[in-house]
């Protein structure tokens, strides 16, 4: 909804106007978080798992990426966070992803391949997309545990080859985190109630 300011709207309209100037100051009031470490890992059949200097996703030779996003400090409690990946999908097909969630401890390393429980299974069609994953609960765990680090695991589900960053403006993963909404939206309810009066 387009909100004209040279109009005297209805109240239904300031009401919905209202909400979403809201939702902006919080988008506005988010930091991105970008990743603490964030590479790859390769395994060849049973042999052990190799870091890597990029992040990729596949299945075959398997590549898996590892991200360790550090955690706010001093901690607070959040209203929203999102994990963002900058995905490119070198395939014909759906690529099918599933993240895995763990608390890590900043550095990649090999013994991280099978670490994580599934938080969810996302789909990157062919070529580049941005995938955003609602992470909030994960996150607020992360919080009442006082984990230092929020860290996901980055698998193929399918035989689809995935890379990180190419061609966009964030060219790595980053976390989108929105503290808890403040008193900064006091000032735009009192020009509320002035409009309401108004009328």
């Amino acid at each position: 909804m387009t909100c004209n300011p040279f109009r005297r709207p209805p109240i239904r309209t300031l009401c919905v106007c209202a909400l979403t100037l809201l939702a902006g100051m919080e988008l506005e009031a988010g930091e991105i978080v970008f990743a603490a470490d964030g590479r790859g890992l390769r395994r060849f059949n049973d042999s052990p798992a190799l870091v890597l200097s990029f992040m990729a996703v596949k299945q075959g030779t398997e590549d898996r990426t590892i991200l360790h996003f550090e955690m706010p400090q001093p901690q607070s409690d959040v209203d929203k966070v999102w994990l963002t990946l900058p995905i490119r999908n070198i395939d014909f097909e759906d690529a099918r992803l599933g993240i895995y969630e763990f608390a890590g401890d900043g550095e990649v390393s090999s013994d991280e391949w099978d670490i994580g429980t599934l938080l969810v299974e996302e789909t990157a069609p062919p070529g580049g997309s941005l995938v955003t994953v609602d992470v909030t609960n994960s996150f607020r765990d992360h919080l009442l545990n006082s984990d230092q680090f929020a860290s996901f695991n980055l698998r193929a589900l399918n035989s689809s080859r995935l890379d990180f960053g190419s061609g966009f403006t964030f060219e790595r993963p980053f976390l989108y985190v929105v503290p808890e909404p403040s008193t900064a939206v006091w000032p735009l309810m009192v020009t509320l109630v002035a409009l309401f009066r108004e009328r």
